[in-house]
């Protein structure tokens, strides 16, 4: 009976999650959820897991799927739902995510000098970002130091140097190598509708997507990126607020994109964050009051290590980037990066060499701060990936 085998896994969950921590009994290889005592958001997170059920959903799937099938992904989920998919499996054959051999990495063979430390073998304005942190080269190449400091990591998923791996992100050229003449930059929004305390209800420019158009034209005009803004709506459906089917949705609407511009090295999908509504996720950056930030990273991986179904070529570069924009977000001012949140699934972070999913403030931040964030956000985003 399914209510039976739902009890059974919820009181699974809670002797795993609250009781065995308690005796300090944690199952071997595995991670315990990392805390930021620093930032009250934290609890939010803990508080509300159920507004993450994508790992439930991928469950629910695979009970629903014949074995031999590939098994839906979360990209027929949502990241803040519990409700079931709508859509069909992702096709696996038609319009598969490109391999990272098709996209240069290396530095000479584009033409660009390179940027690591013929000593260290570190990226040099990775050095420079640490040294802004005070953050010592050691500490950073240290997983044990790195992820209490930096991440915040769903309880039970196992991470060691094989998934989260600080010296290989350090040691990472992220530049963006094509000439501009095309499309380098995709930004998007998977939740379109997300405004902020003091949105006009129906003003688009005072949501989320507002908060691109200022960050598009800012990496376009201060820094000269050829960017595509993407403003389709995928959390509506019949006119309803409706954020179930939301990756779902975005995923083959992406995949066209990508298809008819190669070029794009840099995938955005620009969110704010949920939270509760007495916390104010706000400070002071270049004499503004400023949205923070946190990034946001698919692991594909649960508690038995990596998921077999959720192909994702690209794990460690979007780790890789995330992580550097977390340093030179800290450069710029410890506290208005959060930390880099990890989930176990996907959230379309497959389908670019260079994805990121990155939380500007919450529902409780005004737009003006959320439009704050949007001029340092490129800044750091050209830190790492300008040429």
């Amino acid at each position: 009976m399914k209510w039976l085998k739902k009890m059974e896994k919820g009181l699974a969950v809670l002797l795993l999650q609250f009781w065995l921590p308690v005796f300090g009994i944690i199952a071997p290889g595995s991670a315990q959820e990392v805390e930021n005592p620093k930032d009250p958001a934290y609890e939010e997170y803990r508080e509300l897991a159920a507004m993450h059920q994508e790992e439930e959903l991928f469950v629910q799937a695979r009970e629903q799927s014949p074995p031999t099938i590939p098994e839906p992904s979360e990209t027929q989920s949502e990241s803040q739902s519990a409700a079931p998919p709508e859509s069909s499996p992702v096709p696996t054959q038609e319009n598969p995510a490109p391999q990272p051999s098709e996209t240069p990495t290396d530095a000479a063979a584009s033409g660009l000098p390179s940027i690591i430390s013929s000593q260290t073998g570190i990226n040099l304005r990775m050095e420079q970002a640490l040294a802004g942190c005070g953050i010592s080269l050691d500490k950073a190449m240290d997983l044990n130091y790195v992820l209490p400091q930096l991440y915040v990591v769903q309880s039970g998923i196992p991470i060691d140097s094989s998934v989260i791996n600080p010296e290989v992100f350090l040691k990472k050229d992220l530049r963006i190598k094509g000439s501009g003449s095309q499309p380098q930059i995709l930004i998007y929004h998977t939740h379109s509708q997300e405004a902020f305390a003091d949105s006009v209800p129906g003003d688009t420019s005072q949501t989320i997507v507002g908060v691109g158009d200022k960050l598009a034209s800012i990496l376009h005009d201060t820094y000269g990126y050829n960017v595509l803004h993407h403003t389709g709506i995928y959390d509506m459906t019949d006119g309803k607020l409706d954020r179930d089917p939301a990756y779902s949705k975005a995923l083959p609407e992406l995949q066209k994109i990508l298809a008819e511009y190669p070029s794009i090295e840099l995938v955005i999908d620009l969110h704010r964050d949920g939270v509760r509504e007495d916390l104010r996720l706000v400070t002071e950056v270049d004499g503004k009051q400023t949205a923070r930030l946190m990034f946001f990273n698919g692991l594909c991986r649960n508690e038995s290590g990596d998921i077999p179904d959720l192909i994702h070529p690209y794990r460690e570069q979007n780790l890789a980037f995330s992580f550097q924009l977390m340093l030179e977000a800290r450069a710029v001012k410890e506290d208005w990066p959060r930390f880099i949140y990890a989930r176990p699934m996907r959230y379309n972070q497959h389908l670019g060499p260079v994805s990121a999913l990155i939380e500007v403030g919450a529902q409780t931040n005004t737009v003006e701060e959320a439009m704050n964030a949007a001029e340092p956000l490129a800044r750091i985003i050209d830190q790492v990936v300008g040429k």
